[in-house]
């Protein structure tokens, strides 16, 4: 089924509604149904699977989803023209591997502008367009621990033989190294609210098939939390690649370890404000060092409809980027969306901090960074013991803070523009 984000922002909808999200119903869906939401404009390509969940919902029972439609007048003129069909979001897929052409390749014609059925060659490719061995590893499934030691590779006995996974090992490797993907840097709870809190994938460095006994693990060397999309890339070979060779990847540098600064970002602001804009400022965050302070000044104002947050130049606003040490969420050059900060945790979150007296070459910088505070308990209540500004390429170091030195958090990160 197309979607175009020039019509509908289906991801805003998505997002805002818990995974669920309803449409205008001109075609025979079933409950069950999977439907594959195709991005028409501006990707191309397979954007979210979905199973249809409701069908012939009266327009009265609908969800209210005026907000998000981009073309008002169809959205109007399609009022009391037909029922609903209700979608809920299974998957949403992040990479090219369902692109036009790859539809092309497997069966689809055209360009894909009305709802068609999947051609019969393209089920397969559908349903595992990343072309995995179902005999390879199930990537995710944990087993109950039954004692207190961290043992992994009992082969047992699951209608299939599976290679036993240890849910004890799954929790304190999230425990001691977090819910992002250590190689693109999402988080799933961030993008998708209370639905994607918790969900990560926990990646073997060295493969359980290929340990063949039982070991003791050693969750720090052994295991990784990465999302979906990059477990999938790293075991795209046998033995699998490394984080490091993913993240090189990802930047087309596999040849050349020294970070390559994205090219710019060609959205031109406007000079006015207009619906589903936001105020892009001329500040500079540094992604590497501190950059020299600058007084931010409004640029202009920047189209940000149809990314994952309703426009709102009171909560939101945009800012450019420097540097590449939050590689690969951000590069050199992004243009960077971040809600202003009004209190509550930033632990674990990435933020946008003005901060003084922390590089000896600078008197007042910003920087974008993840934020990770340890506190203590006291008398007093709970008091910051210390804060950390860390980097997610670790080819930079992290920055310490003294709780009693002046910092302030302008902003927590949203998201990044695409070109």
């Amino acid at each position: 089924m197309p979607s175009n984000d020039n019509v509908f922002r289906i991801a805003d909808a998505i997002k805002a509604n818990n995974g669920i999200v309803d449409w205008r119903q001109s075609n025979n869906f079933a409950i069950g149904d999977m439907v594959l939401i195709y991005k028409s404009k501006p990707e191309q390509r397979v954007a979210f699977r979905m199973e249809v969940v409701g069908v012939e919902i009266k327009e009265e029972d609908a969800l209210d989803q005026e907000r998000f439609w981009t073309d008002q007048m169809a959205y109007f003129d399609g009022l009391g023209q037909s029922n609903y069909v209700r979608f809920k979001l299974l998957e949403e897929i992040l990479d090219d591997a369902m692109s036009l052409q790859q539809l092309h390749a497997h069966g689809f014609k055209g360009y894909i502008q009305s709802v068609q059925h999947c051609p019969e060659e393209a089920i397969e490719f559908i349903l595992n367009p990343h072309g995995m061995d179902s005999s390879e590893e199930d990537y995710d499934v944990d087993y109950p621990a039954d004692n207190e030691e961290l043992y992994e590779g009992a082969l047992m006995e699951v209608k299939v033989n599976k290679y036993e996974r240890n849910r004890k090992a799954r929790e304190k490797c999230i425990e001691l190294k977090g819910r992002k993907c250590l190689v693109c840097g999402r988080d799933f709870e961030e993008t998708y609210g209370d639905i994607g809190k918790g969900f990560i994938h926990v990646h073997h460095l060295v493969p359980i098939s290929s340990i063949g006994k039982e070991y003791q693990l050693d969750v720090e060397k052994d295991l990784a939390p990465v999302c979906p999309n990059c477990h999938y890339m790293l075991h795209r070979k046998n033995p699998p690649y490394t984080i490091e060779e993913l993240q090189r990847m990802m930047q087309g540098t596999e040849d050349n370890p020294t970070q390559i600064a994205a090219e710019p970002v060609e959205i031109r602001p406007l000079p006015n404000y207009f619906y589903g804009c936001i105020p892009l400022y001329n500040l500079k965050a540094a992604c590497s060092s501190f950059a020299v302070n600058e007084i931010p000044e409004e640029e202009g104002w920047i189209d940000v409809r149809g990314y994952n947050f309703t426009p709102d130049p009171k909560r939101y606003f945009a800012i450019h980027a420097k540097g590449n040490s939050m590689f690969p969420k951000i590069s050199d050059g992004d243009i960077c969306v971040f809600e202003w900060y009004k209190g509550g945790s930033r632990n674990g979150k990435t933020v946008l901090i003005q901060c003084n007296g922390i590089d000896p070459d600078t008197e007042c910088n910003y920087t974008i960074k993840d934020y990770h505070s340890e506190k203590i308990a006291s008398e007093d209540g709970w008091n910051q013991k210390a804060i950390t500004l860390s980097p997610i390429n670790k080819k930079y170091d992290d920055i310490h803070l003294d709780p009693s030195e002046r910092y302030v958090t302008i902003g927590i990160f949203e998201c990044k523009l695409n070109k």
